[in-house]
Parts: C-alpha cells; sequence; structure tokens
C-alpha cells in the first residue's frame, strides 16, 4: 500500500524549515541603498574625504532616482492620496505609516434624487450615495459644504448641518 506520509517526512520538514530564515533574510532589492551611505558621510570629520564620500553618494542617489528604484515621496502628496480615495473600499496599505483621515470636508458640485436616496458629487469628483430612506430637513444642493465622516463599523456619515446628517457610501 502507497503511504502518502512517510516516516522521515517530519526530519524532511525540519531542514526545510530550518533554511527559511535563511530564504527570508535575502535581499529583495537589486541594488545598494544610496541613504545610508548618504548619512554615513556626516561622520567622516576631514574635509577632503567627507567631499568625496558625499559626491560618490550623491551620484549613486541621482542614479537611483533616475532608474526608479529610489522613490522620493513628499508627506503632502502621501495626504492628498489618502484623502482623495477617503470612503473607498480599504486596499492593502501604502506601506508609508500614518494613517487615513477620519473626515473630509467638500462642496456639492451636483446632488439629486432618485428612487435609491441622494446620489452627491463632489468638488473633487467624489461621488455619494444616499443608504437607507432617512428623511431631510434640509435637501442637498449645490455650493453647499457638507463634511463626510467615518463613522462606526466601515461607514461613513454626510453632514449638512449640525441638525441634517445621513448614511452614505462611496460609489466612485
Amino acid at each position: 500500500m502507497f503511504r502518502w506520509f512517510p516516516a522521515k517526512c517530519p526530519t524532511i520538514l525540519l531542514v526545510v524549515f530550518m533554511h527559511l530564515p535563511v530564504w527570508a533574510t535575502e535581499p529583495f532589492s537589486e541594488g545598494p541603498d544610496p541613504v545610508p551611505d548618504f548619512i554615513r558621510c556626516r561622520s567622516l570629520l576631514l574635509g577632503p574625504e567627507r567631499l568625496a564620500c558625499f559626491d560618490q553618494a550623491a551620484t549613486a542617489m541621482e542614479q537611483a532616482l533616475s532608474s526608479g528604484e529610489l522613490l522620493l515621496i513628499r508627506k503632502t502628496a502621501v495626504q492628498e492620496a489618502r484623502k482623495s480615495r477617503f470612503g473607498l473600499p480599504e486596499r492593502d496599505s501604502d506601506g508609508l505609516g500614518g494613517k487615513d483621515p477620519d473626515e473630509l470636508t467638500g462642496v456639492i458640485r451636483t446632488a439629486r434624487s432618485s428612487v435609491d436616496g441622494w446620489l452627491i458629487v463632489l468638488q473633487d469628483n467624489s461621488t455619494w450615495q444616499q443608504i437607507g430612506a432617512a428623511t431631510l430637513a434640509i435637501e442637498p444642493r449645490a455650493g453647499l459644504e457638507v463634511k463626510i465622516k467615518r463613522a462606526a463599523l466601515g461607514s461613513y456619515r454626510l453632514v449638512l448641518s449640525p441638525h441634517a446628517a445621513f448614511k452614505v457610501r462611496r460609489v466612485r
């Protein structure tokens, strides 16, 4: 009879798992990281050596930037990108640290009522659909400033005024 799980299998698995840390620590990048070399140059005291080190590090950094291996991103650009995707279904983290905003303030460009509720397009082109059948004392209209807040369990609330709010989901 054929045995699927041979007696020596635990020994083979042990050998494989012993080598996993070695495989996991291999670098994924193809070239050296120029940033630590650039920072290391600050520790040199002599002027000519220090200048030569900075020249070499700057050249390596310039080559990495032009080849696309190294990217420089301003914090404000990351914040604007996170703001623009506010309310969209969650994707994997961008790996840049920080957190996404908890609210968004905008001005209504268009608002129209339908059988499914209000469909609101803001000036930044984000489109929000009303969820539920909340009756509003104030109807959304173009030019009105609104605030969209992150609510419980991944939902969002669009606030028209202190007394008028309803649940929404981002369509696009």
